[in-house]
């Protein structure tokens, strides 16, 4: 092999291995402005005895989605307040229907 085609090839896989960052850090950048479900975040979601109004649990939902929260992990604190019994049945059905539950 010569001297030329020495330089040649060598200067080919230069440009070849300088190029695959490039492109392996446009699809990062993609993934990092749409991430996929599986990599959006999660957060607790703290309900004082489940005193909730089903507007405002659509609301909530509506919210997490449109910021890019993947899912919630609900909490029931109990405080002493009244409770009321139908708000988890609420949220489990809003929660699903947005995609937040599976």
């Amino acid at each position: 092999m010569n001297l030329r085609t020495l330089v040649k090839r060598t200067l080919m896989a230069g440009l070849l291995t300088m190029s695959a960052p490039v492109h392996a850090g446009d699809q990062m950048a993609t993934d990092f402005a749409r991430p996929p479900q599986e990599a959006k975040p999660w957060v607790y979601w703290f309900w004082l005895d489940g005193n909730l109004t089903r507007e405002g649990i659509i609301a909530d939902l509506e919210a997490m989605k449109r910021v890019g929260i993947g899912g919630v992990l609900i909490m029931e604190i109990s405080e002493g307040t009244a409770r009321r019994s139908s708000a988890r049945t609420r949220a489990s059905s809003s929660a699903k229907a947005n995609g937040l539950l599976k």
